[in-house]
């Protein structure tokens, strides 16, 4: 919300979100940047027992009419998912889970 209690412009949020980025360490970040991570993120883990979200299900949360359109979020978490950061963070999480 913006100060005046209404939606915050778009140029707004784009702007809080870099200085959020840059204050953090981070590189730059954008809107669109955040909406991809969080439909990959659905993809992959937003189901109710941890498992992917159904893709009609992300396809309504991203306000896709057309499905081929969020299925380029299933493919891209297909590399994320083959990544080798995501597997050393698989790693991790076990060797934390046996300590």
């Amino acid at each position: 919300m913006s100060q005046r209690g209404g939606p915050m412009p778009r140029q707004e949020i784009a702007r809080s979100l870099a200085r959020l980025a840059r204050g953090a360490g981070l590189p730059p970040l954008t809107p669109h940047m955040l909406r991809h991570t969080a439909a990959t993120l659905a993809i992959l883990h937003g189901g109710p027992d941890g498992q992917g979200a159904p893709v009609e299900q992300v396809q309504e949360m991203l306000g896709h009419s057309v499905i081929t359109t969020t299925m380029r979020y299933v493919h891209a978490a297909g590399r994320v998912e083959r990544s080798a950061v995501h597997g050393l963070a698989a790693a991790l999480r076990r060797r934390e889970g046996s300590a």
